[in-house]
């Protein structure tokens, strides 16, 4: 995730900021959108809150329905294929800088 802090604030101790991330899961990927603001600007110790929309795509059984019989997790597994569409879910960050 990469925060982008806008120092353009009249107030000291508050700084909107612009979140853009990737995960890079190979279980399920998604891409990251979001802000916040960045408190107490203080340099070290440092710490933000922020929130937005992750888009992620998950895996979901291909051919197989609920109640089909399978032998064992195998032909579970080997049915399953990451959707097209990404899956919108919100996300809620703390941030603290060492």
């Amino acid at each position: 995730m990469v925060n982008f802090v806008c120092r353009c604030s009249a107030a000291p101790y508050f700084e909107p900021m612009f979140q853009v991330g990737v995960a890079a899961s190979k279980d399920v990927p998604a891409v990251l959108f979001g802000g916040g603001l960045r408190l107490f600007s203080l340099g070290k110790g440092d710490v933000a809150v922020g929130g937005g929309l992750a888009l992620a795509w998950v895996k979901d059984l291909n051919h197989l329905r609920s109640g089909d019989v399978v032998t064992g997790t195998k032909d579970i597994e080997q049915d399953l294929s990451f959707d097209h569409a990404p899956r919108p879910r919100p996300y809620f960050t703390i941030q603290y800088k060492f």
